[in-house]
């Protein structure tokens, strides 16, 4: 019986029958390519050869390959290469070289920078104020020696950012960064596109993958009037807002963050902490005493001083809206960019006074959006009904107590006066000198997080200040 020889160059197995070859090539060659110049397989009716071989077997020929995976990008805003003034470029040009940098203690401008930026901001953490009179006496001596001044200034010198109420980053710059980043070489797309897996389906997973990112392309080339846009590369920018709270040291520390992507990125790259997203504000929180938490002018203030810091925080951003900017991208190549601002990741009940499933608009519910209550418009009678009906009942020490008191001298005093009163309250607890074992709540009790420890350390901080008034809800609520 004749033997079946595996035509893969460089095999010498043999088989007796072609579904063992078969079974053979798919296990071992699963990866081997069909070349032109390969002999005709015997097994095949029109081989001339296959009248030597007794298989029986009927010849099946291989199946057609699958259709390979593909990525069809935006026509219009797709990315093109450029050189760093902007000339186009082929598509088959290769990156330019990476240029290293000559300074090896960047952004200082050399060692003498460095290391007292590390000792002082680092090490030792030292104040504004000291910084400030150790720069002065170091000035003053290299004065008397005559020669150059010290490595800096002063303190806003050494950290080269202004001091705000609001602090912040250039988010321009920021892009930037992140664009030119070559550790995302693999995790980048240079324009929407529309992405079609190998069995002919569509596929959504990335930011750029989307509708909204295609159309929006669209829409910005068709009214584009300078016909500078053609060829650009689209930079959606994602950015995310939310407070928080630092649990250390009894949990009254706030801090309002302000971060920063683009959907460029991929959301793989984007979730694995690779500094593809990034902190570049934080926005100020205003407090005031508890009489004014009412006040309309405060909250309108609170709005206001939320978006215009956002507003002044994005102005960099303006110029490449309209007019696109080279970039450095992460393959290696410049490109046009064009920024867009794509979406902000917020909480509605601060963005726009909404609770989280409410519509701003109608009474339409998130899971019913066609439903009959979406035609019934929204206005502030039906708020106050709700907030009256749903306004909410908290039951731990901290809010119990607390909120228990607040409506006993609400009732007796009026809702100024206890305000007033509750405010003083938190003065003397802000008051209590530090003492082993005794916890300080330098913002009295108005903070966000509350811990076992510290409605514990509460618990006996505000029993001196009401006198008689903690013991008569004890004994109202004794079970």
């Amino acid at each position: 019986m004749s033997l079946l020889r595996c035509q893969v160059p460089g095999c010498m197995r043999t088989f007796k029958r072609s579904s063992d070859l078969t079974r053979h090539v798919n296990l071992s060659h699963k990866h081997y390519g069909v070349d032109p110049s390969t002999p005709p397989d015997p097994r095949c009716p029109n081989s001339p050869e296959h009248d030597l071989f007794n298989d029986q077997q009927p010849y099946s020929p291989p199946p057609p390959p699958l259709p390979k995976e593909r990525k069809n990008y935006h026509p219009f805003l797709h990315g093109d290469i450029c050189t760093e003034d902007g000339r186009p470029l082929s598509a088959s040009s290769s990156p330019p070289p990476q240029v290293e940098s000559q300074n090896p203690w960047e952004p200082c401008s050399g060692e003498a920078q460095f290391c007292i930026s590390n000792l002082l901001f680092k090490k030792v953490q030292m104040s504004q104020t000291n910084i400030n009179e150790l720069f002065n006496i170091w000035n003053l001596h290299q004065q008397e020696l005559m020669k150059t001044d010290s490595p800096f200034e002063n303190h806003k010198d050494m950290y080269n950012r202004t001091s705000y109420q609001v602090w912040y980053r250039n988010p321009a710059t920021v892009i930037a960064n992140i664009l030119a980043n070559p550790e995302f070489r693999h995790d980048f797309d240079p324009a929407p596109y529309v992405h079609i897996n190998r069995n002919g389906q569509r596929c959504w997973a990335d930011f750029m993958s989307g509708n909204w990112a295609w159309r929006h392309a669209t829409q910005i080339y068709e009214n584009d009037t300078t016909d500078c846009v053609d060829g650009a590369m689209l930079v959606l920018i994602i950015l995310g807002a939310d407070k928080t709270t630092v649990s250390v040291a009894t949990g009254h520390v706030e801090y309002h963050p302000l971060y920063l992507s683009f959907g460029n990125i991929s959301n793989a790259a984007r979730r694995a902490h690779r500094n593809a997203v990034i902190p570049i504000g934080f926005l100020a929180i205003p407090k005031s005493g508890r009489k004014y938490d009412n006040e309309s002018n405060l909250r309108i203030f609170k709005k206001r001083l939320y978006h215009s810091s956002i507003s002044a925080i994005l102005q960099s951003l303006n110029p490449g809206m309209t007019i696109p900017v080279i970039r450095k991208c992460p393959d290696g190549h410049f490109r046009r960019v064009l920024y867009e601002l794509a979406a902000l990741i917020a909480e509605q009940v601060y963005l726009s006074g909404i609770v989280s499933g409410w519509c701003g608009r109608c009474q339409g519910i998130f899971s019913d959006l066609d439903g009959p209550s979406s035609s019934d418009r929204r206005s502030r009678k039906i708020d106050q009904i709700l907030r009256e009906e749903y306004g909410g009942e908290v039951r731990s020490f901290k809010d119990s107590l607390v909120e228990w008191c607040l409506d006993y001298l609400t009732t007796t005093h009026g809702e100024a006066r206890a305000n007033e009163i509750l405010d003083d309250i938190d003065r003397r607890l802000a008051a209590v000198p530090a003492f082993p074992g005794l916890r300080h709540f330098p913002h009295g009790r108005r903070f966000k997080q509350c811990t076992g420890d510290d409605s514990k350390a509460l618990k006996l901080q505000i029993q001196p200040q009401v006198p008689g008034l903690v013991e008569f809800w004890y004994s109202t609520h004794a079970t």
